[in-house]
């Protein structure tokens, strides 16, 4: 059975033609069961079509395929990353130069913090709305959430060198979505 022609939701043209100009409130009523219907038969058709074409080998073909090249391009960045850390002086020079980053990272949002906290203790806090107040003093609570968090996850890496697992944490990559 070919898939039947896909309905545009964006234009309301009713399905049951109402006898006057304004369809009444149980005319819609039907219209959107009789629209939201048809959008599930198509869905239905459309699944059996995708069943019978035996697209789910072809995608997970280009997943794997897309893994491998996955690995291949971390496997390329992470000896790059290798040889530029050996060239700063090795994996405990560059693992200090991060701290310092984080150390003057958290350093810019204590001062961001403390301007906030000084500013909730002024007379202008005072004569702004509460929903001004609030949205403040949410800013200063997620501030200091994430520097608690921040100082929670030191790195606990015993290595000497960076490992994938490591290099897809910096990137914000998940490493069990490529690696498993």
């Amino acid at each position: 059975m070919p898939p039947t022609k896909t309905y545009n939701s964006k234009s309301f043209k009713p399905l049951i033609q109402s006898k006057t100009n304004k369809p009444s409130p149980v005319e819609k009523s039907l219209d959107l069961q009789i629209r939201h219907w048809l959008k599930r038969k198509d869905l239905l058709v459309k699944a059996v079509k995708y069943q019978k074409t035996n697209e789910s080998a072809k995608i997970n073909a280009l997943i794997d395929k897309w893994r491998g090249i996955c690995h291949q391009a971390s496997n390329y960045l992470l000896n790059s990353m290798q040889v530029k850390i050996m060239h700063m002086g090795g994996y405990s020079t560059w693992k200090q130069q991060q701290k310092d980053k984080k150390i003057n990272q958290s350093f810019d949002n204590d001062s961001y913090r403390e301007n906030l906290s000084d500013f909730v203790n002024t007379e202008e806090f005072t004569h702004l709305s509460s929903y001004e107040q609030s949205d403040i003093m949410d800013q200063l609570n997620e501030n200091s959430n994430q520097s608690i968090s921040e100082n929670e996850t030191e790195e606990t890496n015993l290595d000497d060198q960076l490992t994938m697992n490591e290099l897809y944490r910096l990137l914000n990559i998940n490493y069990d979505l490529i690696y498993n």
